[in-house]
């Protein structure tokens, strides 16, 4: 595991190369700092930061192959390399190592792009083919692993993060004001977007093959499952989910370093951990999330969980100040402006388990996708059926029931259910599912001086990979929930990005392309019994070895302090951000008079008055000040070269 950058066809003699690819990948080794390397020949430098996994004294990078033709970067971990390399083995193919670098290789060459379609893992990867002077660029099936690119002069440039653009001194690093709208309304970027000009992601189940002559080819290997409802017996569904999450941990727990799990107290990481534990010859080390603010608490359910598996249970308590103190240095490593700071305890949790010893951790994340779990699953439910209530009384009782968790909720019952009787007729809407979220975004875009229609963007994106004007709504939104929020925040900024800051990988179960098929065959009613139980499948198989206070609890999800910590602690740093009015008006494509009036009155609320809608505006806009303060600064441009960096190959 590591993260990867280079550049392709873009050379000039003025400039050191081998400066400029030091510099590349100095800027992420965070993300791999047991070993710095790069490569280089007369068209092509590329650089990994290795975190070492798998075959930890012979997998180092950049690899290539005994004839020197082909030379892979690969950030990732291919968890069925072992079936890979015996399979290729029967073919007649030779290895030198037992790492699953050189598995990705060879199975590259062996099956070429077909290779991709039979890898189980989470990865980015680069593959260079000196001989016809051409490179691939791929993604995992869900973009677990983050892979940058963009046209630089006749070639390419591609790394792991953004900031190992900045290195390339004619590049200049600068926001697309649409791409910003995009995620002021729909929280993330999508999945082949960035907030950056010039610059795109490789999309997820995706690559894409760029030669020499400036010709780019993209493909797509692989499509999120459509739902078939075909297993409906709740036994058969049982042992299916079962042996599929079995497998998916057996395989995530290859390693030659110890593997941990994070234990947040919902059912998702108690199941993960729960089949860790029983897998382990060890005891497995659990790291969770403590709040000083009951409100966001949940150490109890931690506790319980942790007692049941005998594990060696470590966590941070977070208080306001933290979140505070921290959220410039996870916004460095996130880049992307946000809407919430759950992302920075997530930063500090990472820490505590690198404090440990610990390189490799399993997470719930992809549950809630996969088997239903979120509560927006279940209000599409209730708005598909709201015009069939018979009475308001009855409307006001299902609505009861769907956020039972929530006071302000219960308080303003009313008012919710204007909402949704405004959002429940016009079902044919391709964004159906998620009109009444991506409603309550609008004040954000307020933020920007543009007319950009993001949701009309978003559909044009559907249209091109999916039949959003057919009927099935369900579907739909689960498709929105994998190419928005899950890839461009839970995957990215809340995972791939908080773990790596701190060089600890992060393996997720639930994301397993079985486990996701196997959940897209079960009925509804396997997922959502009764309109109001979510994940019910997952409850049954695991019912008997969980603790009841998890079985049984309403599904909440993972929060931090937003506005209200930064308005309850004193600090100067992100006051002097949102006070700097030059700043403000320099970046251009502010509405300088609504973020003045705005921050006018944040300032003068009390914690208590704020809406979530103001909540979300207020870290959309520190995020965005922040990224603009430490990326679009000169000083980035005097970058140092990491004294672990040294050179591989050199073919010039």
């Amino acid at each position: 595991m590591c993260g990867i950058t280079g550049f392709f066809n873009t050379f000039s003699d003025a400039e050191n190369h081998h400066i400029k690819i030091s510099k590349m990948v100095s800027m992420i080794e965070h993300r791999g700092p047991d070993e710095l390397a790069y490569a280089i020949d007369e068209i092509m430098a590329m650089a990994t930061a290795r975190l070492s996994v798998i075959d930890i004294n012979h997998g180092q990078q950049p690899m290539r192959d005994q004839s020197n033709r082909y030379w892979i970067c690969y950030n990732g971990e291919l968890y069925n390399f072992i079936e890979l390399r015996e399979e290729l083995i029967k073919y007649g193919v030779r290895f030198e190592t037992s790492s699953d670098t050189e598995v990705v290789l060879k199975a590259y060459i062996y099956w070429g792009l077909k290779a991709f379609e039979r890898f189980n893992g989470g990865y980015a990867i680069v593959i260079y083919d000196s001989l016809e002077k051409n490179i691939v660029l791929v993604r995992d099936r869900f973009g677990k692993r983050p892979l940058y690119y963009s046209h630089h002069k006749k070639g390419l440039i591609f790394a792991s993060e953004v900031k190992c653009f900045l290195p390339i001194n004619d590049f200049e690093l600068s926001f697309d004001e649409n791409s910003l709208a995009n995620i002021f309304s729909f929280w993330t970027p999508l999945p082949e977007e960035s907030p950056y000009k010039g610059i795109k992601q490789v999309p997820p189940g995706g690559y894409l093959k760029f030669n020499i002559k400036g010709e780019l080819l993209q493909e797509q290997y692989y499509q999120l499952t459509p739902m078939t409802s075909s297993v409906s017996d709740i036994k058969e569904a049982q042992f299916q989910v079962e042996a599929a999450l079995e497998k998916s941990v057996d395989l995530r727990l290859r390693s030659d370093v110890e593997v941990g799990s994070y234990l947040s107290g919902g059912l998702d990481s108690s199941i993960i951990s729960l089949l860790a534990s029983k897998k382990l010859n060890t005891q497995l080390k659990t790291f969770s999330i403590r709040f000083e603010s009951e409100q966001f608490d949940e150490s109890d359910e931690q506790l319980a969980m942790a007692n049941t598996i005998d594990s060696e249970h470590h966590s941070v308590c977070i208080s306001d100040k933290d979140i505070v103190d921290n959220f410039s240095k996870a916004i460095y490593f996130s880049e992307v402006p946000v809407f919430r700071t759950a992302f920075v305890p997530m930063y500090i949790l990472s820490s505590l388990v690198k404090q440990n010893g610990v390189k490799v951790v399993l997470t719930g994340e992809g549950a809630d996708e996969g088997f239903l779990g979120y509560n927006i699953f279940k209000e599409l439910l209730i708005r598909k059926q709201w015009n069939n209530y018979d009475s308001v009384v009855s409307k006001h009782a299902a609505l009861k029931k769907l956020y039972p968790y929530l006071e302000h909720f219960q308080d303003n019952i009313k008012i919710f259910s204007a909402l949704f009787d405004n959002f429940s007729s016009n079902q044919n809407d391709p964004l159906f599912s998620h009109r009444l979220r991506f409603h309550n975004s609008k004040f954000s875009q307020r933020l920007l001086n543009n007319n950009w229609d993001a949701n009309s963007h978003l559909i044009k994106y559907m249209d091109a990979r999916i039949n959003s004007s057919n009927g099935k709504s369900m579907a739909k939104a689960q498709w929105l929930e994998f190419n928005t929020l899950l890839h461009g925040y839970l995957l990215s900024t809340q995972g791939d990005r908080m773990s790596f800051s701190h060089g600890v990988e992060a393996r997720l179960p639930f994301m397993d392309h079985n486990v996701i098929e196997c959940a897209n065959r079960l009925h509804l009613n396997l997922k959502i019994a009764d309109g109001y139980d979510e994940k019910h499948i997952l409850k049954k198989v695991f019912s008997d070895r969980l603790p009841k206070n998890i079985i049984k609890k309403n599904k909440q999800p993972y929060r931090a302090p937003d506005a209200s910590a930064f308005l309850s602690v004193q600090d100067a740093e992100w006051r002097d951000l949102l006070n700097d009015s030059n700043n403000i008006a320099d970046m251009g494509f502010l509405d300088t008079a609504f973020v003045s009036k705005f921050i006018s009155k944040l300032m003068k609320s009390s914690t208590k008055t704020i809406s979530q809608r103001e909540n979300q505006t207020f870290i959309f806009l520190l995020s965005l000040l922040s990224i603009h303060n430490q990326f679009m600064s000169p000083k980035y441009r005097n970058i140092s070269v990491s004294p672990k960096v040294a050179c591989r190959f050199d073919l010039r």
